[in-house]
């Protein structure tokens, strides 16, 4: 479950790495309360990204004998699987 968690987090890096990317092209952030922290500063919504990520992947890793984790947990990566798409997706758009 510990890889598995740091899958989550590595992921939830991209994700805030691709955003400002995409962010850098003129692209807005969709998530409201992300939106609110990129307003105050770039680095308060790189460190506000992963303190959620890392908090909800400790709470998966700790919570790992619940009934069902493994559906989440993968639910959990195919989700932030599916949000790096989009936004490589969007940057290749972009630059193409």
């Amino acid at each position: 479950y510990t890889v598995l968690g740091a899958t989550i987090i590595a992921l939830g890096l991209l994700d805030a790495t691709l955003t400002l990317l995409c962010l850098s092209y003129g692209l807005e952030e969709a998530n409201p309360f992300m939106a609110r922290l990129l307003h105050v500063s770039p680095w308060i919504f790189v460190v506000g990204k992963l303190v959620l990520t890392v908090a909800g992947s400790l709470f998966l890793v700790l919570h790992q004998k619940f009934r069902y984790i493994d559906v989440v947990i993968a639910s959990v990566i195919i989700a932030f699987g599916a949000v790096n798409a989009n936004n490589a997706w969007l940057l290749l758009r972009k630059w193409g």
